[in-house]
């Protein structure tokens, strides 16, 4: 029976002097580690924060461990700061930021505050100082610790070696990249259950719905704005009540995280614009459009399309806060499109068509619901539930998983993936979009068909379990609705003067107008607040066309606030005025009582169908 080592030096005997230098270092590694680390007079050991003085040795505090040094990223206003880690009563290490103007602000009491919120502990007897002097320690004494990027918003952020992409939880894609979020950090992007559930049970059952579809393409959208120098947008699905509008938008949660991330506009507007801006490069989801301040809307949609916080002052006079610059999406849900909830309840409220085309105001009234197919599920309420219980289940994967595989992508080939997003765009633009679209449509398209190539992508990276060009026809679906319900594809100014010309004709055409003929008109029955004269003639094709004569002041209030020569424009461009003599816009007609005068006419233009614009056969809809 062989001798079995019993002793160190037995150890050393069989195992040789190698094996004794690695034991060694390992001997020396747990000492050094039991001692903590030393910066200036500090100890940042495992029993805490100790600083020598006088051969005294005074405890500061609870455990720290010293991580990082922080800097502002390049560009970005801000302070250095210092990384720790925090040891809480249960022994749980937590991540803990200062910058080191907290330090020295009011003798580093907010530092303290953030300190003690972890669970930290300030020593009894400790110098008031004394937790500053330490983390300055650190800043003094800490050459050989890493540099991390400090950035105040989620988002990109370009590195040395590439892209990355912070969420609003403060994980970092890729992870190997040295950024911290030191700004407000967003709860509920959470996981449970897995990508591949995910896709099996929700993915599949987006298949041959376009709301869904569509919603679920948004959220990968957001991270494409600045990549592709959009603005931001908000996107609002509107139908009746009980439709499955709530179910959409758990839908489009599961992609980023779990259901908590949907919330509402029971909130301010300035509080709508911070949360917008804490979803820099993401989404922001918020139901119940009902409850917004339609006088504030205005803003609201100026101030997520064009990116900014507004300033704000205290009240010193001072600025409050620097102005934040963000990209973000908000997607929101309610009964009514915005255009009607900014009238608000005296209605006089209204939104331009600068803001409509920030507000994409988005009917999801479908064959059941908001759904379109079912998947043998008896009826939309079953599937709605279904849905719902599913998203539960599986969240929070889609997301992190089209990032990661985005910004790898965007560090082998940035072009290339801009010019795929294009050539998509592209596809999208040229098939469903009429050649004739005035410049604001064609502005809502470019949104839409971001979002469709984002879904490309998705189906591209193998997350989205569809078939090529799925993704791309729900949305058009979408885009489709949004330009039906608009009721042109021309500029929404245009829409309204023409809307507003017809209106005025046939409400006041019997009443307002006398006939030049006044024969035909009923006896004794006086014209009040005339507008002007009409007359009948017989049109080409037979029929009788009624013929409106306008006075310059009356043609000028008829067409108000629009500028009377681009209205005279538009209006004889659509059929509705009359051309002047020596190609002008008004003409000599004698009216009654006055003789020769010059006035406009106006007359209806005959139904007829644009060339130009999309037909699609309901029954021969984009296939799903």
């Amino acid at each position: 029976m062989s001798k079995q080592p019993t002793d160190f030096n037995d150890v050393v005997q069989v195992a040789g002097k190698k094996a004794l230098q690695t034991i060694k270092k390992k001997v020396e590694s747990a000492v050094d580690a039991a001692k903590g680390d030393k910066f200036g007079p500090f100890l940042f050991g495992p029993r805490g924060v100790f600083r020598d003085k006088d051969e005294d040795t005074v405890q500061v505090c609870s455990p720290l461990r010293p991580i990082a040094l922080t800097h502002p990223a390049p560009g970005e206003s801000g302070s250095w700061g210092v990384l720790v880690e925090a040891k809480d009563p249960n022994g749980i290490w937590r991540p803990l930021h200062l910058q080191t103007t907290a330090l020295v602000e009011r003798g580093g009491e907010a530092a303290r505050a953030a300190f003690v919120a972890q669970g930290g502990v300030i020593a009894a007897g400790a110098r008031k100082t004394g937790f500053s002097d330490a983390l300055f320690a650190i800043v003094e004494h800490g050459r050989n610790l890493p540099r991390h990027v400090n950035v105040s918003l989620p988002g990109w952020i370009e590195t040395d070696k590439g892209p990355a992409y912070v969420m609003p939880n403060g994980t970092v894609i890729p992870k190997s990249a040295d950024v911290f979020l030191s700004g407000h950090v967003v709860h509920g992007y959470r996981t449970a259950g897995t990508l591949a559930g995910w896709r099996s049970s929700i993915g599949e059952l987006c298949r041959g719905n376009s709301c869904l579809m569509f919603a679920v393409s948004l959220p990968l959208t957001a991270p494409l704005l600045k990549l592709m120098g959009r603005q931001g947008q908000i996107v609002n699905f509107y139908a009746r009540s009980s439709q499955g509008k709530t179910t959409l938008l758990v839908v489009v949660s599961s992609v980023i995280g779990s259901r908590e991330l949907v919330g509402s506009f029971n909130s301010t507007m300035t509080a709508m614009e911070i949360m917008a801006s804490t979803r820099n490069d993401g989404l922001l989801i918020s139901d119940e459009t009902g409850q917004a301040d339609a006088e504030k809307l205005p803003n609201l949609a100026f101030g997520v399309g064009n990116g900014t916080t507004r300033n704000r002052a205290t009240d010193r006079g001072n600025l409050a806060a620097p102005v934040r610059h963000y990209k973000s999406i908000m997607l929101c849900a309610g009964e009514a499109p915005f255009r009607e909830i900014a009238k608000g309840r005296d209605g006089k409220g209204e939104l331009y068509q600068g803001q409509l085309v920030r507000f994409v105001d988005t009917p999801v009234s479908r064959a059941y619901g908001v759904f379109d197919y079912l998947h043998g599920r008896p009826d939309g309420g079953a599937f709605a539930d279904e849905l719902r219980r599913m998203c539960d289940e599986n969240h929070g994967h889609v997301f992190p998983a089209f990032m990661e595989k985005l910004v790898a992508e965007l560090r082998r080939d940035r072009a290339g993936v801009v010019a795929r997003i294009e050539k998509i765009e592209a596809e999208f633009l040229t098939t469903y979009v009429p050649t004739n679209a005035g410049g604001q449509v064609r502005r809502v398209a470019r949104s839409f068909s971001l979002i469709a190539a984002a879904g490309e992508l998705g189906v591209e990276y193998g997350l989205l379990p569809w078939g090529k060009g799925e993704a791309s026809a729900g949305v058009a679906e979408l885009f489709l609705a949004w330009l039906r319900e608009r009721g042109t594809h021309g500029d929404g100014e245009e829409a309204e003067l023409l809307k507003k010309v017809e209106t005025a004709l046939t409400r006041d055409g019997a009443s307002r107008f006398e006939e030049i003929d006044s024969g035909q008109r009923a006896a004794g029955r006086p014209i009040i607040d005339r507008r002007g004269w009409k007359r009948s003639i017989a049109s080409i094709t037979g029929s009788s066309i009624t013929e409106y004569f306008l006075p310059s002041e009356q043609f000028k209030e008829l067409v108000r606030p629009a500028p009377v020569r681009w209205a005279a424009d538009v209006l004889r461009q659509h059929g509705w005025l009359q051309p002047g003599e020596g190609g002008g816009h008004t003409r000599r007609e004698i009216l009654p009582g006055l003789g020769r005068q010059r006035v406009y006419v106006l007359s209806a233009p005959e139904e007829e169908q644009g060339e130009d614009s999309p037909q699609f056969d309901p029954d021969d809809r984009p296939p799903f």
